[in-house]
């Protein structure tokens, strides 16, 4: 193509993707300050991230194609340490937030989700990328404290589940409340995809980051599965019951994303 040795061709594109990350951008502040806005399109966000699950795993950091041995210009435009980490940055907190304030718009969810896992299969250079960006230790931090609470857990038990899973560093996490809370809404299938993508993306276990953040998310997935077996031993809930029910559930789709 023209980008591969034309540089005001690949200018030009380089352009046009920042331009599009811009308008992406602007999008989410407004979902930030009014989620329930109507004029805001989800469609509009899923054709986003439809775009950057193409471009991401093709650009940022892109491999060595076909015989040629040396880089052509657009190739080199996303390569750079800085320019590796500003992309990554970028995508993972376009992800967060559409998780955060529209957890309920499926397409967006499953489309976010895509975008990581993608970007993790790409290689060992990406997932270390990603798991050394605060943004994303913020989404593990995210799942770990949700991880196996109920969708029909009322106000007061919500919170008072995600301080005893912090502990004393409850304080000390500066967490935005009513981005916890829509996280904590997302379907329980998504939870499941995002998980996998999570795996995927802290599988260097030679990583001593990855290694942490990957039992971290494997110890609340197992808390939340024990506390289940414990309730149901103890007969403290009996096997019909809704809450059981849906926790029963709940396990169900998070351990389909460790399956995957």
């Amino acid at each position: 193509s023209a980008c591969q040795s034309n540089q005001l061709a690949a200018d030009a594109v380089v352009s046009a993707v920042q331009l599009i990350q811009q308008f992406s951008e602007f999008q989410v502040s407004k979902i930030i300050s009014n989620p329930n806005d109507q004029r805001l399109s989800p469609l509009l966000a899923k054709t986003f991230l439809w775009f950057f699950n193409r471009w991401a795993p093709a650009y940022i950091l892109p491999g060595t194609y076909g015989t040629s041995t040396t880089p052509s210009t657009i190739s080199l435009a996303w390569a750079s340490p800085e320019k590796v980490r500003e992309s990554i940055s970028f995508l993972i907190t376009l992800c967060l937030h559409y998780n955060c304030y529209w957890p309920q718009e499926g397409q967006v969810q499953e489309n976010a989700t895509l975008v990581l896992l993608s970007l993790a299969k790409r290689g060992s250079n990406l997932r270390l990328g990603i798991v050394s960006i605060p943004q994303f230790r913020q989404l593990v931090i995210y799942f770990c404290l949700t991880c196996g609470i109920r969708h029909s857990a009322s106000n007061e038990e919500f919170e008072a589940m995600v301080q005893n899973k912090a502990g004393n560093n409850y304080q000390n996490m500066n967490l935005d409340v009513n981005m916890l809370r829509g996280f904590h809404r997302l379907p329980y299938e998504i939870k499941g995809k995002l998980l996998t993508a999570i795996l995927t993306s802290c599988g260097e276990k030679e990583d001593e980051a990855s290694c942490a953040l990957l039992n971290d998310c494997l110890t609340a997935l197992h808390d939340a599965f024990s506390s289940l077996v414990n309730v149901l031993a103890t007969k403290q809930m009996k096997p019909d019951n809704m809450d059981a029910k849906e926790m029963a559930c709940l396990c169900i789709s998070l351990f389909d994303g460790v399956a995957l």
